[in-house]
């Protein structure tokens, strides 16, 4: 893994953390005062954040992974 790869890992990573974390701080207090089973999926909602973690780090890796030279 040369550096461009893992700086697009890094880079990838960050902001989907950051992505994930925005959406959870805007959506929890809705689901705090929701009732029933709609409050229930508080719990679930903290799992968009390591899950968009790993899928932004995930594509930064692959979008900077790409070759320049055309492929045959």
């Amino acid at each position: 893994m040369n550096g461009r790869v893992a700086l697009g890992i890094l880079g990838g990573g960050i902001v989907g953390f950051a992505t994930g974390a925005v959406v959870y701080i805007l959506v929890n207090p809705m689901l705090e005062d929701a009732s029933g089973w709609v409050r229930e999926t508080q719990g679930l909602l903290w799992n968009l954040v390591p899950f968009l973690t790993v899928l932004g780090a995930l594509v930064g890796g692959l979008l900077l992974n790409r070759s320049k030279r055309p492929r045959p």
